[in-house]
């Protein structure tokens, strides 16, 4: 049925931040997926959410999201 957004917000009531914040970041809903960010670990996923964050323009974001994902290559560029 690919309810993304139902599902996203479901994981997030019941406290599983990382698969809701990969939800967020697949359907490009960077709004919701931003206030997660300070729970995740997975690497991964900040690299994903500093590259859309580059996109976007936004730098800094982008910049603190790859130091997370430990991607200093990123950072430099």
């Amino acid at each position: 049925m690919k309810q993304y957004s139902d599902a996203a917000d479901m994981y997030v009531s019941a406290e599983h931040y990382e698969r809701a914040a990969a939800i967020y970041i697949m359907t490009k809903n960077f709004r919701k997926a931003e206030p997660l960010m300070d729970r995740i670990t997975t690497p991964k996923l900040h690299g994903q959410f500093g590259k859309a964050k580059e996109q976007e323009k936004q730098y800094a974001e982008a910049a603190a999201a790859y130091e997370k994902a430990k991607d200093m290559d990123s950072v430099i560029r």
